[in-house]
Parts: structure tokens; C-alpha cells; sequence
């Protein structure tokens, strides 16, 4: 296919294939648990304020651990399905079990409940990491240029946007609908996404088949099996202030993830709220999306298109400080938010492919998983971060559960939600500033390596 005049080579039914996987496989998923996860174990589970920030802050670690350790699994393997197909596979049928028995309340006595979720989150938390991991990873065999790669996110971007509206439209009915029919709210409520899950999974498997398969490899991939020293190798140059600055830009969103539900029930006191804000936050990020590929291009190249629009989040935390402690404003800022947020999200897994490209480039092995999974690490340590600042944050203002806040309490919680925020962005775009990495040189290495594949598959139809 000749490339159009943004250099993409990829098809929109690629695209939109590849974006369906992110629009079923991540934000459903990933919304239920962030927003509710902490609301979970203090109101379901019964659990004390302490306790409950204690076993939170726990998982965000093991979000962590296990986002390396899918890295090290893919790049060391290759199955039947493909090297990244098949582990994308693997994962969805992993979370939809695993994350179902997490948010089960079996009436268990409170050791064992604790036993059972942190079991299931462990292994729910592996198997999200697997399908993250393979499927930014399937990024570099199926892209060309660095249009595509961009092209790629920013269609995963759009669907994951797109499933965040409809997850404000109706999360909330679901959740009630199956606590009036089983008792069973949370759980079952992550039993319909998992299966929704499964619905993304074989769109992104369907159209990624002729780029990862065994018996064909792709450009620029090999089917050697990656050592775990060629991993840690890749570790250096670039990828230290890509990561640094991604820890930061990840960290905004933890704060609103760990305390939305209070935030909206007690500041507010607006329940709904949640709903309208997370439908508006992503219907900006739609949009925003959308046009991410030409913001990005206007900006001449990924680094000052990261600083900007991240500098941009910052300011509207700052606005949302200052303004947001009411319905309408709150949801105008927090949309434009998603506005600016969508973009920074796109940039971190096609900086990521860029920086899998740069070592081969350079001579060296390509841990492109890995690579993908220490950018996925990056989300996960922010999001660590934020969140124990936030959860232990809670206990340290006064809160407890089942007592009505005091005013003092409402402006610790709407604090600790907004001004964290904008304190890492700005940390954000202060790390990304020694990132160097040439764009224009790395777009010619890609032309010379498609142009090189495509000689070889000639011949070997010949042949």
C-alpha cells in the first residue's frame, strides 16, 4: 500500500481493528477497578481505612512486578499463535476470570477475603500485563513508518475514549442491575466487561494475523528468543528520562482514580457526577484523539508535542483547584482534561516503539516487549505513587468510613485530588527535556528496513 500524505501505510481496517482491542479490552476493564477498588474494599469488603490503603498500595506494586515480569515472558517465547497474538489471547481469558473473582464478595471472614482478592488480583494483574504488553508490542511489526506507529495508538486511544463514554453511560445501571438480580454488583459487573474484553480480542487478533504469525516474520522482528541481559541493556540512553517523565505524566490520573467516588459523593455530593464527568472526559478524548495525529505533526515532533500538551493537563488541574468545587465547572475542566490528556497517552507507547527501533538502529538486540512493558512500568509506578499518596492521604486528613466529613475533610480530599496532579506534570515536562532521540533519522532506518523486507519476501516468492 503507497504510503498517504502523512506517511501512514497502514489500512483503516487496520486501524480500526486494532483500535476495536483498545476500545474493549482496556477501559471498561481499567474504569471499574480504578474508580472503585478502594470504594470496594472499605464499603463492600468492610475493611478499615488503613487496612484497605494498605492492601491497595500493595497491588499497585504488584502491577508493577507483573508488568516486567509479561515483558520477560513475551520476549522469551514464541507459541503457536504468534508471538504476541498469543499471549494477547492468554490474557483476556485470564483477566475476565480473575478480576470476576476479585470483585466477588463471598461472604468470607475478613482474613480470608483478603486472602482470595490479593491471589486473584496477582493473577488478573499478570494477565492484563500480557495482553498490554503484546498488543503495544504488535506496534512495531505493524508499522512501517512512524505514521503508523502513531496511527495505531491513536486509534487504541480513540476506542479506549469511546468505550470510557459509553462505561459513563452505563456503568452505573449495570452495577445496580446485577446487584438487584445476584447481590453480586462489582463482580458481575466485571464478568460483562471481561466478555467484552473477549469481543476486542478477536478484532486485534484478526487483523494483526498476517504481521505476527510463526512461519512469517515480520520486518524488523526476529524469531530468536531475547535473553533477559538483552533486556536489561536496553535500559539506557533515552529510555532514562522517557521513563522518568512517563512516572510523572502517568501520576495525574492516580490521584483522580483512587479518589473520584469520594470526591464525587461527599464534595459534591452528586453521585451522578461521576457518570457525566467520565462521559464529557472522554468525549474530549475522542476528539482529541482524533486529530492527536495532526496536533502531534504541527508540532514538529513527539518530545515538544509531549511537553505542550502535558503543561496544558497541569494548567487545567490548576483551573479545576480553583473552580471545580461545583457540578458544571467541575465537568467543563475535567472534559477538557481528557482533552489534553489523550495525546501524552498516545505518545508514551509510540515513544516506546521508537525506542525499540533506535536499538536496532544501533547495532543492537530489540526487546520490543520489554521495551513496551518498562513504558507499561512507567504507567504503573505513577500510578503506585499517586495512589498510596492518595489512599494513605485519606487516612492522614481524618477519614473514616461510615462518619459524615467535616469541611476540613471535603478540602483535604479535593486537594489531595487536584494539586498532586499538577505538581507532576510539571516534573513531567522538566524530565522529558533531556530526551534525545532523532525522529528523522529513525524514519529513514524504517524506510531501508521495510524496503529490505520487501526485497526478501520478492525473492523468496520467486524462489
Amino acid at each position: 500500500m503507497k504510503k498517504n500524505k502523512e506517511g501512514r501505510t497502514l489500512s483503516f481496517g487496520e486501524l480500526f481493528g486494532y483500535g476495536a482491542g483498545g476500545m474493549f479490552t482496556y477501559t471498561f476493564y481499567n474504569m471499574l477497578q480504578a474508580y472503585f477498588m478502594l470504594y470496594f474494599l472499605t464499603e463492600v469488603l468492610g475493611l478499615s481505612t488503613v487496612l484497605a490503603a494498605t492492601i491497595y498500595s500493595i497491588t499497585q506494586w504488584v502491577k508493577v512486578i507483573t508488568m516486567i515480569l509479561a515483558g520477560t515472558i513475551i520476549d522469551a517465547t514464541m507459541l503457536k499463535l504468534g508471538k504476541y497474538r498469543s499471549w494477547i489471547l492468554i490474557g483476556t481469558v485470564g483477566v475476565t476470570i480473575f478480576a470476576t473473582l476479585m470483585f466477588t464478595n463471598m461472604g468470607l471472614p475478613t482474613s480470608a477475603a483478603i486472602a482470595v482478592f490479593l491471589i486473584a488480583y496477582v493473577l488478573q494483574s499478570l494477565s492484563y500485563n500480557l495482553i498490554w504488553t503484546a498488543s503495544r508490542a504488535l506496534m512495531g511489526p505493524m508499522s512501517k513508518t512512524s505514521a503508523d506507529a502513531v496511527g495505531l495508538a491513536s486509534a487504541a486511544q480513540t476506542g479506549t475514549a469511546v468505550s470510557g463514554i459509553l462505561y459513563g453511560l452505563v456503568n452505573t445501571a449495570i452495577v445496580a442491575f446485577w446487584a438487584k438480580a445476584t447481590g453480586q454488583g462489582y463482580g458481575m459487573t466485571m464478568l460483562t466487561y471481561g466478555l467484552l474484553m473477549c469481543v476486542g480480542c478477536v478484532a486485534m487478533l484478526h487483523v494483526s494475523k498476517k504481521y505476527d504469525r510463526p512461519e512469517t516474520a515480520a520486518a524488523g522482528q526476529k524469531k530468536e528468543k531475547i535473553g533477559f541481559g538483552t533486556m536489561l541493556k536496553s535500559l539506557r540512553g533515552p529510555m532514562i528520562p522517557y521513563f522518568l517523565a512517563m512516572v510523572c505524566g502517568c501520576m495525574q490520573q492516580g490521584f483522580f482514580f483512587a479518589l473520584f467516588a469520594y470526591f464525587t459523593q461527599y464534595v459534591l455530593q452528586n453521585p451522578g457526577a461521576m457518570g457525566t464527568a467520565i462521559t464529557a472526559y472522554n468525549i474530549l478524548q475522542v476528539i482529541s484523539a482524533l486529530i492527536a495525529p495532526l496536533m502531534i505533526k504541527q508540532l514538529k515532533n513527539k518530545k515538544v508535542a509531549y511537553i505542550v500538551f502535558t503543561a496544558c493537563s497541569g494548567l487545567m488541574y490548576l483551573l479545576l483547584r480553583i473552580f471545580g468545587s461545583t457540578f458544571v465547572p467541575f465537568v467543563v475542566i475535567y472534559a477538557l482534561v481528557g482533552f489534553f490528556s489523550s495525546p501524552t497517552g498516545i505518545l508514551l507507547p509510540a515513544f516506546a516503539n521508537d525506542l525499540s527501533d533506535y536499538q536496532e538502529m544501533k547495532g543492537q538486540k530489540s526487546a520490543r516487549a520489554f521495551t513496551q512493558a518498562i513504558a507499561g512500568t512507567s504507567i504503573r509506578i505513577g500510578s503506585v505513587l499517586s495512589t498510596m499518596i492518595a489512599s494513605f492521604g485519606l487516612a492522614a486528613i481524618g477519614y473514616q468510613t461510615g462518619t459524615t466529613p467535616t469541611p476540613e475533610i471535603l478540602t483535604g480530599i479535593t486537594n489531595l485530588m487536584v494539586v498532586g496532579p499538577v505538581i507532576v506534570c510539571a516534573l513531567a515536562c522538566i524530565c522529558i527535556v533531556s530526551y534525545h532521540v532523532d525522529e528523522k533519522e529513525l524514519d529513514e532506518f524504517r524506510a531501508k528496513r521495510a524496503a529490505a523486507a520487501a526485497s526478501a519476501a520478492s525473492d523468496s516468492s520467486k524462489a
